[in-house]
């Protein structure tokens, strides 16, 4: 039987957004899951796990500080830690503010058709709609973006998603404000082309859909897998701007069926 892991990755609270969810977040996964939870922090936040139930480990790292894009630095950072101490063969790596009510690792391996048109995982990886920018939508100049509030897949392919650091801390991110587009940006470069230029990435635009259905499989995040961001409570689970899970099935069926 394969086991499994949760890593809770990064900042336990934020200047803008104090309120701690994470006792409730780890409350919420116990009443489905027994595998290992781990929490992946910053040194000067383990005062706010005392008393909180249900933690197999906890990884204290120096808080890095922000940048190069928004949270990026300190994102990786603790997701990588998380996964490098982790002993699941599939793994979730969410936020502290986010409560998983259903076991997401059902929906592992559900869309498994590719192609080898900007393919780089093993096997897909489970993201939310919330924040995942559909192509047809006016914002769809952000080609490429991809949820990353919460990532579930693999070992193997969760730490391929997320060794990406090196990569960008060597680009040149002036005019980049989207975590969500660099992130996906990076993993190109780094495994698809590394000629690839942050500053001029139009000529990619065409391989955006293939990207997409080729290493991500993504279901409603509120409705169909049970995720509730806290400190994004009150964001619509179907802005104009953000896929759908039948949109992406449509797509995926289009390109691979």
């Amino acid at each position: 039987m394969k086991k499994r892991s949760i890593i809770y990755r990064g900042s336990l609270f934020f200047d803008k957004r104090p309120e701690i969810f994470i006792k409730h977040s780890i409350e919420s996964a116990r009443k489905w899951f027994d595998g290992e939870i781990i929490v992946s922090t910053w040194k000067h936040h383990e005062k706010h796990l005392l008393g909180i139930d249900g933690i197999d480990k906890v990884i204290l790292t120096e808080d890095p500080g922000s940048g190069p894009i928004q949270q990026m630095n300190r994102q990786l950072t603790s997701y990588m830690k998380g996964v490098e101490n982790s002993n699941g063969d599939e793994i979730l790596v969410t936020r502290s503010d986010i409560a998983h009510d259903k076991n997401i690792f059902d929906f592992l391996y559900k869309n498994t058709k590719k192609n080898n048109i900007f393919n780089i995982f093993k096997n897909k990886i489970v993201v939310g709609n919330m924040m995942t920018i559909s192509p047809s939508s006016n914002e769809k100049i952000k080609h490429f973006r991809i949820n990353d509030w919460f990532h579930c897949g693999t070992k193997e392919d969760i730490f391929q998603l997320g060794d990406i650091k090196n990569t960008l801390l060597e680009q040149n991110t002036n005019g980049m404000d989207c975590t969500e587009q660099a992130w996906s940006l990076c993993l190109i470069k780094k495994y698809i082309d590394k000629n690839l230029n942050f500053q001029n990435f139009e000529e990619f635009y065409k391989n955006s859909l293939n990207y997409m259905v080729n290493n991500f499989d993504i279901y409603n995040t509120k409705t169909s897998l049970g995720v509730t961001n806290y400190n994004w409570y009150n964001q619509p689970e179907f802005l104009d701007c953000y896929i759908t899970e039948e949109e992406f099935i449509s797509i995926y069926n289009k390109i691979l069926n």
